[in-house]
């Protein structure tokens, strides 16, 4: 399992200056990051992916609320080499889940739905929605209450970093899956 880290926790003013933030990630030892969309300009990927190959960091997702810029952050996720798109704080409607998959999809990356906080069986959508459309990120510390279902959804595992972590078994141990830390408000 890969260890990434999710940059949400440093400050606006830190995130300005990103080359910096991802030097921390890299000295640090993470493989990869994750970023909000908001921290990057859209129409330069070539930029960010200079920098994360530059300190030999994967870029595992672009993070967003909303669904308003899902086509044009699922293209930039794709040219800088990004696997995951990920909802925050959105509509849970099943069809438009799916067709945002699809938007995704077409541009050659996956959707991951994040409600790793949700107390459900992650939103209640397993069911829902497509499975070759729609992924899910699921905190480690939730791993014990997911349904077989769920975990053939999984996306990316988070870790928050107020809990311990459950030991994996063999099949998620030797999987080849992102590990993405939170760091965050309990």
């Amino acid at each position: 399992m890969k260890l990434a880290i999710d940059t949400n926790f440093w400050s606006v003013e830190r995130l300005q200056d990103l080359p910096a933030v991802l030097a921390e990630v890299a000295v640090a030892g993470y493989f990869g990051f994750v970023l909000d969309a908001q921290w990057v300009d859209l129409a330069r990927p070539d930029w960010l992916y200079r920098w994360a190959t530059h300190y030999a960091l994967n870029v595992v997702a672009l993070q967003l609320d909303g669904a308003e810029a899902v086509e044009r952050v699922a293209a930039y996720a794709s040219e800088v080499l990004a696997p995951f798109v990920s909802l925050r704080d959105i509509d849970q409607n099943a069809e438009a889940l799916n067709a945002l998959g699809s938007v995704c999809r077409a541009a050659g990356v996956r959707l991951v739905l994040d409600c790793s906080d949700d107390t459900r069986d992650e939103c209640g959508l397993v069911a829902q929605t497509d499975p070759v459309l729609v992924s899910f990120a699921l905190d480690l510390g939730r791993l014990q209450h997911a349904s077989e279902a769920l975990l053939r959804r999984v996306g990316y595992f988070t870790m928050k970093d107020r809990a311990p972590v459950p030991e994996l078994s063999e099949a998620l141990r030797t999987r080849d899956t992102w590990l993405v830390v939170e760091r965050g408000q309990a």
